[in-house]
């Protein structure tokens, strides 16, 4: 079974799926429209000294976003040791 847990709990690399936005409003059609959709992977990249503002990779573009932002973004961390294995170089 795939751990859900909140988009600020990923680590620097670590990659997610979208499962749902705990938001309403204008705050969830701003989401919808940068591209935090379900089933969309998205990696976080970067992360400031204090942990607020995170930089994440979704679809193609990195979007920052503030913690309590991201607490309300679900995601799965479904096969985390597979996708290691793949970015794994093959010639060391």
């Amino acid at each position: 079974m795939n751990a859900i847990v909140s988009l600020d709990q990923l680590s620097i690399g670590q990659t997610g799926i979208i499962e749902s936005l705990d938001v309403c409003g204008a705050i969830r059609r701003r989401m919808l429209d940068l591209g935090f959709l379900e089933n969309t992977p998205v990696q976080m990249v970067c992360q400031s000294p204090s942990r607020d503002p995170s930089a994440y990779l979704v679809r193609g573009t990195v979007i920052a976003l503030r913690q309590t932002d991201a607490t309300q973004i679900q995601v799965s961390l479904a096969n985390q040791t597979k996708q290691a294995v793949k970015e794994e170089k093959p010639w060391g």
